[in-house]
């Protein structure tokens, strides 16, 4: 430590580069030796040096904690910018752990967003006016930033220091700034110029002054109608200069900004001059006040032909330009007498005021003042009398500079023609006294005519009528100063024009609301939505299109009960849907038992199927009876009548008769007159007509015949539709003995009661497999029956007489129990059909939890299938089969559904306004719908993946998207899952969407971004006009669009690319 306390010799060495100050502080902690430095600097240290920096070169002893040697300062001629190379950058700091931080005091050339860039070997950092704001820390790594406006003229203090650890060293110290030549500065980094470089803040200062001499007054607004004023400056520039693409000044955005540039030119030479200008994009040039280049379109130039122009005069230059995106520049060129090429107009030549160019040029003059005080008078005459506009400035203008003059006979002669001027505007002024409340009263009635009272708000108050205006437009007609009722006039008008535009968007909301209104009026019975009923021809279309209509309306009352009424339409015709949907099921099913009631299931083959009963017809015409459409159910009811016709056409039935023996007196039978009942029916005996006997409406008739002996043979027949009797219904029976009449009817697995018939009252028994069950007794009529449980198929079931004659029962007439051979398939809540087999062409009736639903027949191999739709796990699903002996249906086999719920989980993906496509995942094909901020619009089913989309075009941010899923296990639509529309990261760029043109209909629509508020509209590739957006909706009208032309809409983003798309007008 004691070699921090050694003093080295003070050494000083001449380069020429500079004055070297060698410091005798030996090695102390880096963070004191600034302080310390600086003062022995500053007390020995003599700068000879114009332009350039103090460098300071310090061996670095260790970085961590950062401890160094100060070895040296001194002032050289140099930028910032400098390679080392391999070399000792100072004698004594080493080749290798150096440090060399350089100071200067820069004058900024010119104003504007100024970036800069630091680099170096090994690291680096730069402050501005003590202010760290770019740092490296890695070889040849570079850090680059804006660091924001600085104005031309002042002064900055800048370091930059960089660190060596070895090998080779350098540092270099670039900017970015707008060029006062026609050149992009875009991206370009230059070194700061030795020239704006000073090494004390005093030299600086004093070339700021030089510059400051000179120069432009610089005013800019934001916006293209320099109409939102931001700010003024005085700038030591001339009139050329390229901003590139930066902010020129604050506040007004890198696009749709307004410069306007003022100065005064001092004519030094007598004879013609000739200036030239332009810019990007729009260019205006006014001299002395006359405007000779107006609105100058880029990239063209303009020249303003010849001006003559005497030595001492001084000019006044207007230059404006708009930029709307993308680079900014402007450019003036002159021609001098003795410069006949052109170039440009130096910062020299020009200054910010009048005075200062002549007080540069020459001083004050005689010549000034006369000039000012003839000026005061018409025709510059002081013998005559003073101009219109002049004003008490003017003269005072004019008394001040007689103030200057010296000469006293001169002075007093200018001060007697100022006087004269005095008088006549005192005059003037008591003479317009009255005028001035005119204008008073003028002036607040028109201004009351805007909101805050100020016709710079362009906007009208909401109680501003036509009346207001006639009241304010009568005011102003009695004001007389021209200057004065032009400007009120003005805004008189432009209240005028509010008026009308907010009238005429009053009318254009009035017409929207009427055909609005027509459209959803239309929608109902009547064109009343009271009445609570929609037309016949009411569909989807029409209302999609009365929304659209409602859509348009901005007034938010009136559109509410639009809406209303669409929603009422809307519901209307979903419920008629419903409605529709399920008398189409009825109608679906009615037809195909109609048909089926036919060959091949065509009514047309004018032939029933040979199992078609009066059942199967029944049945048909109970479904047909379900239909309610007039026309569709005639259709059926035909086809019903067709087959009922043919069933009544088809053979005619053979009379039932019942057995008899020689013990019986009472012949009787039963005639099925489903199909036709012949009234009567006529007996033989022994093929003997013997009597005629009536038919009753059952079917039934009878006949006492007596005691007919073993063997006789009892005949029926009838007569047919024709009145004759038909030998087709003659049938017979033969009387037996008394012990041989008993029946037995078959029997089936499902059948538990023995049936038959026997003599009347006759005692019988009932045996199963040989073994008595029961005893029992036929009735009056010989009937007899017994319960005995459902028996298995190949039990074999027997009744037997008991005779009284031998009191013992005589042998059993038996019958075997066969099965149904009836199957259904298992089924889960997967299937939609119930299969299975039954005996070939069997008619079969299928039920629902006891519901029938529909009937069908087995096929000629026996396999049989019916759709009954899905169903839910729990389901009873059966099948029965018609008993042709009994004319019924008996149950055959039933199944219940089985299988896991069905799922109702489904997914909702996220939408931006980018988006234009509704997406997700659901259970696979199952049906979903959604709605659209509560509206619903469509039906989606998801694909075997399970997953879905539909198109539903770019929504607006905020919009509300729900989805409902269908559960298949209740039928019933779940709870809906909604997301929200959010802000896309390309909707800045997003394409204009323009609404479908219709020939004849003249209004072109459609949306952009929300923060777009204007685009332009192009037919046929010619460009027609600019149009407003408001939220994103823009509404042009052209009243002669016809089919195939091309509308072309576009708006220029933020970087100021002309973002388009285009839309063909349809017939």
């Amino acid at each position: 430590m004691k070699k921090q306390n050694k003093v080295i010799s003070k050494v000083s060495k001449v380069m020429v580069a500079g004055t070297i100050v060698f410091t005798s502080l030996g090695t102390i902690p880096f963070n004191t030796l600034a302080a310390d430095v600086t003062g022995t600097q500053a007390t020995n240290a003599q700068v000879t040096i114009q332009n350039g920096v103090k460098a300071e070169y310090t061996q670095i002893i260790k970085t961590n904690p950062w401890q160094g040697n100060l070895v040296g300062t001194e002032y050289v001629a140099k930028t910032f910018s400098e390679d080392f190379g391999t070399n000792e950058p100072f004698p004594g700091v080493g080749k290798t752990n150096y440090s060399v931080t350089k100071t200067a005091f820069v004058v900024i050339p010119v104003s504007g967003q100024y970036n800069f860039r630091t680099q170096g070997d090994d690291r680096t950092s730069v402050k501005i006016n003590g202010v760290q704001k770019l740092a490296t820390s890695a070889y040849n790594a570079t850090d680059d930033k804006n660091l924001g406006y600085f104005h031309g003229g002042d002064v900055v203090e800048i370091s930059q220091t960089m660190e060596n650890d070895g090998s080779l060293g350098f540092m270099a110290l670039k900017w970015g700034m707008p060029n006062l030549i026609l050149e992009n500065p875009d991206g370009q980094r230059k070194d700061i110029p030795l020239a704006s470089t000073f090494p004390t803040r005093e030299q600086a200062e004093q070339a700021a002054a030089k510059m400051k001499n000179y120069g432009v007054l610089t005013e800019y607004y934001d916006g293209t109608a320099s109409n939102v004023f931001k700010g003024q400056v005085v700038e030591p520039e001339s009139f050329t200069k390229h901003y590139g693409s930066t902010e020129p000044y604050p506040g007004v955005g890198t696009t749709d900004y307004a410069v306007k540039k003022t100065g005064y030119i001092y004519i030094s030479e007598t004879g013609n001059y000739r200036f030239n200008g332009g810019g990007d994009d729009y260019y205006s040039l006014s001299i002395d006040g006359k405007e000779l280049i107006k609105n100058l379109k880029y990239p063209n130039y303009a020249e303003t032909g010849s001006i003559y122009l005497e030595k001492g005069a001084t000019i006044k230059i207007e230059q404006t330009f708009v930029n709307e995106g993308g680079e900014g520049y402007a450019s003036l060129r002159w021609t001098t007498p003795s410069q006949p090429a052109y170039s440009d107009v130096k910062v020299t030549d020009v200054y910010e005021s009048k005075e200062k160019a002549l007080e540069v040029n020459e001083g004050t003059s005689f010549a000034d003042a006369s000039e000012a005080v003839n000026n005061l008078f018409t025709n510059k005459d002081p013998n005559g009398n003073i101009k219109s506009t002049l004003t008490q400035a003017e003269i005072d203008a004019a008394q001040a500079l007689i103030n200057k003059v010296t000469d006293p006979t001169k002075k007093a002669t200018l001060q007697a023609d100022l006087n004269k001027a005095q008088s006549q505007l005192d005059a003037k002024n008591a003479a317009s006294a009255a005028e001035k409340a005119n204008q008073d009263a003028a002036k607040k009635a028109v201004d009351e005519l805007f909101n805050n009272n100020t016709s710079s708000s362009n906007t009208i108050k909401p109680v501003t009528d036509q009346v207001a205006i006639d009241a304010a437009q009568a005011l102003v007609n009695k004001v007389t100063d021209p200057a004065i009722k032009a400007a009120l006039q003005a805004d008189v008008d432009k209240a005028q024009s509010l008026l009308d535009a907010k009238n005429a968007a009053t009318a254009a909301e009035k017409a929207k609301q009427d055909a609005a209104r027509t459209a959803v009026n239309e929608l109902f019975n009547n064109n009343t939505p009271s009445s609570n009923a929609i037309k016949p021809l009411t569909d989807q279309v029409a209302i999609d299109a009365a929304q659209a209509l409602v859509n348009k309306v901005t007034d938010p009352t009136v559109k509410a009960a639009l809406q209303a009424d669409v929603d009422k339409a809307q519901n209307l015709l979903d419920a008629k849907n419903a409605a529709t949907a399920a008398e189409k099921a009825k109608q679906d099913v009615a037809r195909t038992a109609v048909n089926e009631l036919f060959n091949n299931n065509a009514p047309s083959s004018n032939a029933i199927k040979p199992v078609t009963d009066q059942v199967a017809i029944d049945v048909a015409q109970a479904l047909v009876n379900k239909v309610t459409d007039p026309t569709t159910k005639a259709a059926l009811q035909a086809d019903v009548d067709k087959a009922q016709q043919l069933l009544n056409n088809s053979v005619l039935a053979k009379p039932q008769l019942n057995p008899m023996t020689e013990a019986d007196t009472v012949f009787s039978g039963k005639l099925d007159v489903s199909k036709y009942n012949p009234g009567t029916i006529r007996i033989y005996i022994n093929n003997t007509p013997a009597t005629v006997v009536a038919v009753d409406a059952n079917g039934n008739f009878s006949y006492n015949i007596g005691n007919r002996k073993s063997g006789d043979v009892i005949s029926v027949d009838y007569k047919d539709r024709t009145g004759q009797y038909n030998p087709t219904t003659k049938t017979s029976i033969t009387v037996a003995s008394a012990s041989s009449n008993v029946t037995i009817n078959k029997m089936t697995e499902n059948d538990d009661t023995i049936i038959g018939k026997t003599a009347p009252n006759a005692k019988v028994r009932y045996v199963v497999n040989g073994q008595a069950v029961n005893v029992g007794y036929a009735d009056a009529s010989g009937n007899y029956t017994m319960y005995i449980g459902k028996q298995k198929t190949g039990t074999v079931v027997g009744v037997e007489v008991f005779d009284p004659a031998t009191s013992k029962y005589k042998a059993a007439v038996t019958t075997t129990v066969a099965a149904v051979n009836v199957t259904i398939q298992p089924m889960t809540n997967a299937n939609d059909t119930v299969t299975g087999t039954a005996p070939a062409n069997a008619k079969l009736r299928f039920l629902i939890n006891g519901t029938a639903v529909n009937i069908g027949t087995a096929d000629a191999s026996g396999n049989y299938s019916k759709f009954v739709g899905t169903q839910i796990a729990g389901t009873t699903v059966a099948v029965e089969m018609l008993n042709p002996d009994t004319g019924k249906y008996e149950l055959a086999k039933t199944a219940t559904v089985t299988g896991a719920p069905k799922s109702v989980n489904y997914t909702v993906s996220t939408l931006t306004t980018v988006d234009d496509t509704l997406s997700g995942t659901a259970p696979a094909n199952a049906k979903l719908r959604f709605s659209i901020n509560g509206n619903l619009i469509s039906v989606i089913t998801a694909d075997a993946s399970g997953n879905y989309s539909k198109f539903i075009g770019k929504q607006k941010d905020g919009a509300v998207i729900s989805v409902e899923l269908l559960n298949e296990n209740t039928n019933q639509y779940t709870a809906p899952q909604s997301v929200t529309v959010a802000t896309g990261t390309g909707n800045a760029t997003l394409a204009p969407v323009i609404n479908t043109i219709t020939e004849g209909q003249g209004v072109v629509t459609g949306t952009v971004p929300a923060s777009i508020v204007q685009v332009r509209v192009w037919i046929n590739g010619v460009a027609q006009t600019m149009v407003s957006a408001t939220n994103g909706d823009f509404t042009w009208v052209k009243a002669n669009l016809k089919a195939g032309d091309t509308v072309k809409v576009d708006y220029k983003d933020a970087t100021g690319t002309w973002i388009s798309t285009e839309k063909i007008v349809t017939k």
